[in-house]
Order: C-alpha cells, then sequence, then structure tokens
C-alpha cells in the first residue's frame, strides 16, 4: 500500500489509510495483496452491475445492505432459485433476503460479460476480446431482479426501453457439455476469469451447482474458485452457523419440486 503497487487509482492517501485499515480488520487469510486486488477489482463488477441496472447510487452503504432495503421494501411473497438460465423453483418456507440475494450476485457474475460491458480476460496468445452487451441477457437479469424481489422504478424504466428484445431462452444452451475446467496456473485463481473459464462460469454458476459436493481433481476447479469467491467477498449468509449445509439442505429440498 505504501508503495502504491496495488490500488494504483486511489490517490487520496487518507482514503487509501482507510483501505488498509479495512483490509487489516478482515477475519480470514488474504493469499497476498496481489489476489486480494484482483478480487476487489472483480467484485467491483458486481457493483457495476447493481448501480446500472437496480439502484441508482449505492453512497455508503454495501451492496447487500440497499439490495435488503429493496427487497424488505417490496416484500416478496416466496424465494426462488435459479437452477439453469431462467428456469427457477420455488423455495420451501418463508422468503429468505439471503437466499434472493446470493441468487442475484450468482447471476451478475454468471452474465458480467453479457451485461455489464466488461469482459474476460483473453487466453494467452490469442486476440483480445471486444466488449458487447447483449440485449436479450439484459432483459433477463431485470426481470430476474424483479422476481427475487429487487424491483425499482430503475429496472421498470430499463425494461420499458426493451420491449423488442426477449429474455434469453434456456432451451438455446447445451451447459451440460460445458467442462469444469482445472486451474494449474496460480493466476487463473482470482480476479477476473480468463476466456475459457467464463465459458463454464456462464453455463454452469447457479446456487446448485455451487451447493453440489466438488469432484475430486488435482488442481481447483472453475466452479470450486467461484464458490470460494463468493463465500469470502459476499458471503453465502449472515446467521446460519453452518452455511454451506444449510444451503445444500434448502437446495435439495427445491430441487424436489418443479420448475417455473
Amino acid at each position: 500500500m505504501e508503495s502504491k503497487a496495488v490500488f494504483k487509482g486511489v490517490t487520496n492517501n487518507e482514503l487509501r489509510k482507510r483501505i488498509l485499515s479495512a483490509i487489516l480488520e478482515t477475519r480470514g487469510m488474504i493469499p497476498s495483496f496481489k489476489t486480494f486486488h484482483q478480487n476487489m477489482l472483480y467484485l467491483g463488477i458486481t457493483a457495476y452491475v447493481v448501480k446500472t441496472y437496480i439502484v441508482d447510487r449505492l453512497g455508503k452503504e454495501s451492496i447487500y445492505k440497499a439490495l435488503s432495503r429493496i427487497w424488505h421494501r417490496n416484500r416478496p411473497t416466496a424465494s426462488w432459485v435459479e437452477h439453469k438460465e431462467n428456469t427457477f423453483r420455488r423455495a420451501p418456507g418463508p422468503p429468505r433476503l439471503t437466499l434472493d440475494y446470493q441468487t442475484l450476485v450468482v447471476s451478475a457474475l454468471r452474465l458480467f460479460a453479457c451485461i455489464s460491458g466488461t469482459m474476460p480476460r483473453s487466453e494467452p496468445g490469442e486476440p483480445r476480446i471486444h466488449t458487447t452487451i447483449d440485449r436479450s441477457y439484459q432483459v433477463s437479469f431485470l426481470r430476474k431482479a424483479q422476481r427475487l424481489g429487487f424491483n425499482t422504478p430503475k429496472v421498470e424504466q430499463k425494461l420499458a426501453t426493451m420491449n423488442d428484445a426477449a429474455p434469453i431462452d434456456q432451451d438455446d444452451l447445451d451447459s451440460d457439455q460445458i467442462p469444469d475446467l482445472e486451474a494449474a496456473l496460480l493466476k487463473r485463481r482470482c480476479g477476473r476469469p480468463f476466456a475459457r473459464s467464463y465459458t463454464t462460469i456462464k453455463n454452469r454458476l447457479f446456487l446448485p451447482q455451487l451447493c453440489a459436493e466438488p469432484e475430486p481433481s488435482t488442481y481447483p476447479t472453475t466452479l470450486f474458485i467461484q464458490n470460494d469467491f463468493i463465500r469470502s467477498c459476499h458471503g453465502w449468509t449472515l446467521s446460519a452457523p453452518n452455511p454451506r449445509e444449510s444451503w445444500r439442505q434448502i437446495i435439495h429440498q427445491v430441487l424436489g419440486d418443479g420448475a417455473h
């Protein structure tokens, strides 16, 4: 931090001190400032998507607090789990803010290349990937926000300007044949994913897959890395003493019901 090797864009010394103080107060292990920095940049994509599509500004609120306020205002009658693109199953019991929040965050990460203007990192030796925005995925994300209890005037305004775009049809996607790639190189285990890893993310990053027991592998896989990132930066829940198990129990119940 003192040499400005990380967070180079933050030039205000007082703000840098506050960032350092927050880092030092973080519970858990940070492998290195480089990986922490890369993951914070990746986390920033979620904040950008939320500000672009759902709220006008976050101010000093965290993403969770801003979306929590919206969710409580809308008072949804049920929570939903997305297990394929635009295919949902109703969660048993009362609506759960943390479940809807996680579903939305996972969706933002899964679709970031289609809705944020930020692209995956190019594979070594391959041409740079050009930025693209897909209106079908934009509509899909906005409608997810409405279903999950995060509807706002901004969501409705954006949808009103996209009447000519249809949400992506999950039948157009074939995720069963997409492998969960292993990341042998350390640089592939943090930050914005590389293009080949993003193919896995776009097709397979859903809560049921994240809650499933990982298959044995020599190196961490794409889904394992995304699971670790989401748990570290977003938290599976704010209250359950054993969050992974609580989500697994919920997902197990949900998968026994019908799809919608």
